[in-house]
């Protein structure tokens, strides 16, 4: 349970491909005055180079989240200029007016199951290539008990996240069990966020 006037529960987990270690995606909960952050970051392949631009991308979010989210994107892409880049999705919880407010550029995505159900998409992208992109959010009100999953691409094909609507009011647990024993998963990280606001 994270409180900061938002209160919610957060259930997470980032499982790593069959014979590897430790995964390399990374899930981040930050409170910042009446706002909280769920970020997920999606290495860009396997080995150190993709270790290391998640490594990076990790330092830089938690230094300038409270910049703004938009500016979090471009400080992450400068840092990972010249690396292998990651997927990056962040999730904006506020509680004065109830809103929330997804960004996200490359294979991160999720689903928001309440009374304005929705899906999250991210716009395509990679950070650290190419040129800087601030990805437009996608933004809509919430109600206390409404259900939030983001995951990112090792989980697409392999475990429909519509299931949210139809299992909300399972716990959180369960559900993350459910998407990251999937096992027919895509050659990847399997990483899944769930949140239950309150």
């Amino acid at each position: 349970m994270v409180t900061s006037k938002v209160r919610f529960e957060v259930r997470s987990s980032c499982t790593p491909l069959p014979g590897v270690r430790e995964p390399l995606d990374r899930v981040v909960v930050e409170a910042l005055d009446r706002v909280i952050y769920v970020t997920l970051i999606d290495a860009n392949g396997q080995g150190r180079s993709a270790a290391a631009a998640v490594d990076r991308a990790l330092g830089m979010v938690r230094r300038s989240l409270r910049t703004g989210v938009s500016e979090t994107f471009v400080q992450v892409h400068r840092a990972l200029e010249g690396c292998s880049g990651v997927s990056l999705g962040i999730l904006r919880i506020q509680s004065a007016p109830r809103r929330l407010e997804f960004f996200g550029l490359g294979r991160v995505y999720g689903v928001v199951a309440g009374q304005e159900d929705q899906t999250l998409v991210s716009e395509p992208g990679t950070l650290g290539l190419g040129l800087p992109k601030v990805p437009a959010p996608i933004g809509m009100g919430y109600q206390p008990g409404d259900l939030v999953a983001l995951a990112a691409d090792g989980l697409i094909d392999t475990w429909e996240l519509a299931a949210i609507w139809r299992n909300r009011e399972a716990e959180l647990e369960a559900l993350v069990s459910q998407a990251a024993g999937s096992q027919g998963r895509l050659p990847d990280d399997a990483s899944i966020v769930l949140i239950r606001l309150a």
